[in-house]
């Protein structure tokens, strides 16, 4: 799990670079769709990875039309 804490955006940039080849490596073996990852512990990468399963996403995106229409919180899933 990592969390980008850095206030400097030079810094934080260099975090969230090390965690994407962390992950990289992490997952180097495995085939494209048996990847996946817990939403809380990234942002960057696919919401196919994110949220496995097209009936999830499809959810999410109705949920947001009807909590958070404007993205007001996230620009995912408008």
């Amino acid at each position: 799990m990592s969390f980008v804490t850095s206030t400097d955006e030079v810094a934080a940039n260099a975090e969230v670079k090390n965690t994407e080849e962390f992950l990289q490596l992490c997952q180097a073996s495995q085939k494209e769709d048996e990847k996946s990852l817990f939403p809380n512990h990234t942002r960057g990468h696919s919401l196919e990875q994110r949220y496995r399963g097209e009936w999830r996403g499809k959810k999410l995106r109705e949920l947001k039309s009807v909590w958070d229409p404007e993205g007001v919180f996230t620009r995912e899933f408008l």
